[in-house]
């Protein structure tokens, strides 16, 4: 069997990751942009709203990925606008802005996922930049400084010949970014207070050191794994997203349609019934730590109902299999109720094997 001799040196993976980086990124905005101006202009037709340009679409779709109350204010002001100049009757400007809102958040999620694997990807690439050093380094202490400058220039030095010495390059720059951000611990104190966000580029809280390392190695596999005779690490690949975008690109109008209206329904109705048990005043709301994540979990103040739990249990299994193979759901939202008695939760990144956990942490409540 024929070894691969193939050699890159810690300039050239470097280099290559962030041309790799960039470029998927901006693939992934185009089709992005495509997808989802595709949708709203088949939404836009179905209700029969003023005529519309395809600068204010893209403004529309700026504003409602831009997600919160801040996103919503955004497409309602210019709904209200276009309404105006169209001299049409405004209708009801706060229903058509959830509306929107409810169609673009697919579209909202697969960003998010986007701009947050780039980010973790580019804080392991800052550390081993030709600058590294000038601003997230100046105010730790000269020799701590130094020590992490040589560190950086020998990981660019190295010479990675196989898989082996891959993975410990790629598990290398990782540890330079934790002790680069664990560095900052030095610069807590009072005296320390005021140093400017540019002098703490490079710092990552501890709790999300495990997702950046996570995106960091999956990207390593995904782009130099083949050039080594490894199986790709697509897992967590942008492409997965590009892949379910251009799906919705080739939908007829029909299937928009029908795309279009279960987001709306999906959203919508789980809006009411958040509002609805706000309503009522009775609730405990609780936000538990999940594995790096937040469960959050609601219920009647009287208590939690734990009858209730296993037909819970059973509804978010059947959500989460209908998910496609091998991907996560984007946001696992499961509510049981019985009389006045409820159960409701919330859970990122869902996957079965969370399931057991969720029910253990019902029961215990």
């Amino acid at each position: 069997m024929l070894q691969n001799m193939t050699t890159y040196t810690g300039f050239q993976l470097r280099d290559t990751l962030i041309r790799e980086s960039s470029l998927q990124f901006e693939d992934f905005k185009l089709v992005l942009q495509e997808s989802s101006q595709k949708i709203l202009f088949n939404f836009w037709g179905i209700k029969q709203f003023p005529d519309i340009s395809q600068s204010r679409v893209r403004q529309l779709i700026t504003d409602g990925l831009s997600g919160g109350q801040i996103g919503r204010s955004r497409v309602s002001s210019l709904l209200k606008k276009i309404y105006l100049e169209s001299s049409s009757k405004n209708g009801d400007l706060n229903q058509s802005s959830a509306e929107i809102i409810s169609v673009l958040s697919p579209f909202a999620s697969k960003l998010n996922y986007a701009r947050m694997r780039t980010r973790c990807i580019s804080a392991h690439l800052d550390n081993l930049s030709d600058n590294f050093g000038v601003n997230n380094l100046q105010s730790l202490p000269d020799i701590e400084k130094a020590t992490f400058i040589k560190y950086s220039k020998t990981l660019l030095n190295a010479n990675v010949m196989n898989l082996s010495t891959l993975q410990e390059w790629t598990n290398s720059v990782h540890d330079l970014l934790i002790s680069v951000s664990n560095s900052f611990d030095i610069l807590s104190d009072e005296k320390n207070s005021g140093i400017s966000s540019r002098a703490k580029k490079g710092f990552i809280a501890g709790k999300n050191i495990p997702t950046y390392k996570k995106h960091w190695v999956s990207f390593i596999g995904e782009v130099f794994n083949d050039e080594f005779g490894a199986p790709k690490d697509n897992t967590e690949s942008l492409a997965n997203l590009i892949k379910d975008l251009e799906i919705i690109i080739d939908m007829d109008s029909k299937q928009m349609a029908q795309y279009a209206e279960l987001q709306i329904k999906n959203n919508l109705s789980y809006e009411v019934d958040q509002n609805d048990n706000l309503n009522q005043g009775d609730n405990i709301d609780l936000e538990i730590p999940f594995d790096k994540r937040t469960l959050n979990v609601s219920f009647n103040k009287s208590g939690l109902d734990k009858s209730l739990i296993e037909s819970l249990i059973k509804s978010l299994s059947i959500q989460i299999g209908m998910q496609k193979t091998g991907k996560k759901a984007e946001l696992l939202r499961g509510k049981i109720r019985n009389g006045q008695s409820f159960i409701e939760v919330n859970l990122e990144d869902a996957q079965n094997k969370d399931l057991a956990q969720v029910k253990t942490i019902l029961e215990l409540l």
